[in-house]
């Protein structure tokens, strides 16, 4: 345990660990991390709800931890901790692999801002979500949301076609995917003066996507770029 020694404990925390107390393995950067999460989160305030919600989406844990909270967590991995690049990729990797909602937020942060080129970065989260028989839509949206918030660029067609091609997890990635990448030209009808259709390749694709009838925000998001008036 660390010390609290100032107003901020989040910070007292991350004092602790520049000590050398969790910089000799990246599993001892992971028990850091979920010590994070809790750090301002009042006990049991949120774990009837939380759990439920942990539940629905097959999540390992889920605390309620502010975004405030995971962005300055992830602000302190990407820029004041010992990690090199490589490492803070394997970090988001072990995120995922443990999976607890605050993992999949924090890891999204992290892979928006890695330095790494567009495609990798597509790349790594096709990686790992790809390695799971299942992942809640939430999930995916939390990085593919994170991604284009940051401003980078949508992974290539052929990238996008071969996670058509895969089915299932790669799948709903493609279609939340595409639904960021056009839907606010579809809310608005046009870009910079321009009508912007979403391509007719990709329309077939979305149109032969199988989703679960029961999983309505996936179908939603689908009916919607697909849909006659636009």
């Amino acid at each position: 345990m660390y010390l609290v020694d100032s107003a901020d404990p989040l910070d007292d925390l991350f004092r602790s660990s520049r000590k050398g107390i969790f910089q000799r393995k990246l599993n001892h950067r992971l028990e850091l991390v979920r010590e994070a999460y809790t750090v301002g989160v009042p006990a049991l305030l949120m774990k009837s709800s939380t759990d439920r919600l942990g539940l629905a989406a097959g999540y390992s844990f889920h605390l309620g931890t502010p975004d405030e909270v995971l962005r300055r967590i992830a602000s302190w991995l990407l820029s004041n901790s010992d990690l090199d690049r490589l490492t803070q990729l394997k970090l988001h990797d072990l995120l995922w692999k443990r999976y607890g909602r605050e993992d999949v937020a924090l890891a999204a942060l992290l892979l928006a801002n890695i330095d790494i080129d567009d495609e990798q970065r597509w790349a790594r989260l096709s990686s790992v979500a790809g390695k799971r028989r299942s992942v809640a839509a939430e999930s995916l949206l939390l990085s593919v949301e994170e991604l284009f918030r940051a401003g980078r660029l949508p992974p290539p067609r052929d990238m996008l076609e071969s996670w058509f091609d895969s089915g299932s997890v790669l799948g709903h990635l493609a279609l939340l995917v595409s639904y960021n990448t056009y839907h606010s030209a579809i809310d608005d009808k046009m870009v910079n003066g321009e009508a912007r259709n979403i391509p007719d390749w990709l329309n077939k694709r979305l149109q032969e996507i199988k989703l679960v009838n029961h999983d309505s925000l996936l179908v939603r998001i689908r009916n919607k770029l697909v849909s006659d008036e636009f």
